[in-house]
């Protein structure tokens, strides 16, 4: 499976809305996400979150089956969420919709995705850089 079956929701919305009120205000969110297929729910959230006027910080735990799926939800969402000085509003469409329904690709999407992969297991494999980039890649990218 490759994608999921239900359309995109804001975890946040969804949150508030079934949340019983005798919870006090949060500071934290945490979201566990099972066999969600793709990061639709995530970016969704991460779209919506200037809509609920609040400073809370969301926490996304995903889990798949498919060690596959994990790594594809990774691109989809690095591709999402890469600054727009390194890839413009279109090119980034066009890359994550290429990615997201395609077996086939560009050569120049072949090239994003062996620099991201070879980024991601430099990732997982020095503990200073995931450091150092995990949390860059928090506070720009999940706090704005």
């Amino acid at each position: 499976m490759w994608w999921g079956y239900s359309p995109a929701l804001d975890l946040q919305d969804e949150w508030e809305r079934y949340s019983s009120k005798k919870y006090e205000i949060i500071k934290e969110l945490n979201i566990l996400l099972i066999g969600a297929a793709d990061g639709r729910h995530v970016v969704k959230t991460l779209a919506q979150t200037y809509r609920h006027g609040n400073n809370l910080k969301i926490n996304f735990y995903v889990y798949e089956a498919s060690l596959d799926l994990v790594a594809r939800q990774v691109m989809l969402l690095t591709i999402a969420l890469e600054p727009p000085e390194e890839l413009g509003l279109q090119d980034k469409t066009r890359l994550f919709l290429e990615l997201y329904g395609n077996t086939l690709v560009r050569p120049a999407t072949a090239n994003f995705i062996a620099r991201k992969s070879a980024q991601f297991v430099h990732m997982v494999t020095d503990l200073d850089f995931q450091v150092y980039l995990w949390c860059e890649f928090i506070v720009c990218s999940l706090v704005v």
